[in-house]
């Protein structure tokens, strides 16, 4: 489907367009602690990437005459294409509050949320396939953990681990990174971690959480993978995530924009995701609610990231 003819789709349903609009990712997911949505108003085009332009010192006085400098947005060679979405909810009419009537909104909002959970599932799993490919990280940017190293192991040194990659990160980017993405199983392991409990004996707390992570990693945000997916109806669930740990620099939500340096951002088509009027179908018998939605999840700063593969043992 082309930008046109997403712009030719049937009346937008504003009510459950909001309802799309507000879904609650923190609810199954948390890959939008790393590619957090931004706008833009094209399917495709250049993947704005970030290096040290913006630390260059630049001569801003000027005397009276002279010619003004400027400065501009740097656009890589990599092109970004959106992948169009489209998926409908279905309310069968036995479960309208009246025969061949129009679903309650209570009907309507749970169709549309589960068309909505499906999106944002399929763009976790891209979203973990890009945040845990070693190969696209700058080099020195991530660490295969084995042995003592891993953080199940009580002799691990965690801190250590964590303080060496925020160096290399705000060395490389002049920033120092604000989220750390746990995967379930250095979660698990981090929570029982001898150095750790010792760290907060004294405090009262029966348990760590992810609060107490955060102050003893000194990071702004520490957030825990919680997707699951199954390939079929009869297989077992896996951790999209699987044992690997992120730790990256994103800008806090009121600074995010595509101009704006993240180590990742998930590109959204201005307008989506929207929902079309409901309409009624025979053959099925049944309230049609169609989803659609653009948008494609980029790694725009590699040097922005450092990724710890292997951080404990999967269960």
């Amino acid at each position: 489907m082309s930008q046109s003819e997403f712009k030719r789709l049937r009346v937008v349903d504003t009510i459950l367009t909001k309802v799309v609009l507000g879904y609650n990712l923190d609810q199954e997911f948390s890959g939008h602690h790393l590619f957090p949505d931004v706008s833009v108003s094209a399917m495709g085009g250049k993947i704005i990437k970030f290096g040290k332009e913006s630390y260059i010192v630049t001569d801003t006085t000027r005397a009276p005459g002279e010619t003004v400098r400027s400065i501009g947005i740097i656009y890589s060679s990599d092109d970004y294409a959106l992948v169009n979405r489209l998926l409908e909810g279905t309310v069968p009419e036995e479960f309208a509050t009246e025969m061949n009537k129009v679903p309650g909104i209570n009907a309507q909002t749970l169709a549309v949320n589960q068309v909505m959970q499906k999106m944002r599932l399929e763009g976790e799993v891209k979203k973990a396939k890009l945040a845990t490919t070693a190969s696209l990280y700058a080099t020195g940017h991530t660490e295969a953990l084995t042995g003592n190293d891993m953080w199940d192991n009580a002799a691990s040194k965690p801190l250590d681990a964590i303080r060496d990659a925020k160096a290399k990160i705000r060395k490389a980017t002049g920033r120092y990174p604000n989220v750390l993405h746990l995967d379930l199983y250095a979660y698990e392991a981090l929570k029982t971690h001898p150095k750790i409990l010792e760290q907060f004996k004294y405090t009262g707390k029966t348990s760590i959480t992810s609060d107490m992570l955060a102050s003893y990693f000194d990071i702004d945000t520490v957030v825990v993978a919680k997707a699951v997916s199954v390939a079929d109806k009869d297989a077992p669930f896996a951790e999209v995530w699987g044992n690997n740990t992120i730790l990256a620099y994103v800008p806090p939500a009121a600074m995010r924009a595509q101009a704006v340096p993240s180590f990742g951002y998930n590109y959204v088509l201005t307008g989506t995701p929207k929902v079309e009027k409901g309409y009624f179908e025979n053959s099925d018998r049944s309230w049609h609610y169609p989803v659609a939605m653009a948008d494609q999840a980029v790694l725009t700063d590699n040097s922005a990231g450092f990724l710890f593969t292997n951080t404990a043992t999967i269960k």
